[in-house]
């Protein structure tokens, strides 16, 4: 392996995930909703879309029944710095 080679974050990662932009309620912190920012590989295959379809994309609107619970789970990871499986 190359000294200086760096993973591709696309592909290269061996697991989903994807980055979002918590849309927030006017109380400023209850979390409505989440924009999709970054998807990899994994979470596209997943989700079975293409990062074009998912990006710039809410993620209610994506997931006819998505639980809005992850919403609640969005606001604590904006806050506590610790990471959310």
């Amino acid at each position: 392996m190359e000294k200086n080679w760096m993973p591709d974050i696309y592909s290269d990662v061996p697991v989903a995930y994807a980055v979002y932009k918590l849309i927030f309620a006017e109380d400023g912190r209850t979390v409505e909703d989440a924009e999709y920012v970054y998807v990899n590989k994994i979470y596209s295959e997943m989700a079975g879309v293409g990062p074009e379809e998912l990006l710039g994309q809410r993620f209610l609107s994506c997931y006819e029944r998505a639980n809005p619970i992850w919403m609640t789970y969005c606001a604590k990871a904006s806050v506590e710095p610790l990471p959310y499986i």
